[in-house]
């Protein structure tokens, strides 16, 4: 978290991506949905909406809600993936859902 925000240390994307990959080897939700915000966004490497899609999938598979949100926005935008609004309200519900509990 310190080398994505530059909190700290000098901003480094590249070694924040480092740090997410050993922590998502553990199963770290968290870590999983950064990778994937490294990915969509382009940051410390290039711009990939699938694998960004995978990461935010791994992380969803762990019960983040918020990866759960980035994934029902890239089908409701049509970002990297075929435009889907009845995926994005799936994957939105299912947030909604794990948020509620």
């Amino acid at each position: 978290e310190m080398y994505y925000g530059g909190s700290g240390v000098t901003k480094d994307y590249t070694e924040a991506m480092n740090w997410y990959k050993k922590a998502a080897d553990k199963d770290n939700d968290e870590a999983m949905l950064k990778i994937g915000k490294l990915y969509y966004n382009g940051y410390g490497i290039t711009q990939n909406y699938t694998e960004a899609l995978n990461w935010y999938s791994k992380a969803a598979k762990e019960d983040n809600v918020d990866a759960m949100k980035e994934i029902s926005a890239m089908y409701l935008t049509g970002t990297g993936v075929k435009k889907d609004k009845k995926l994005a309200q799936e994957w939105y519900d299912k947030a909604i859902a794990v948020e509620t509990k």
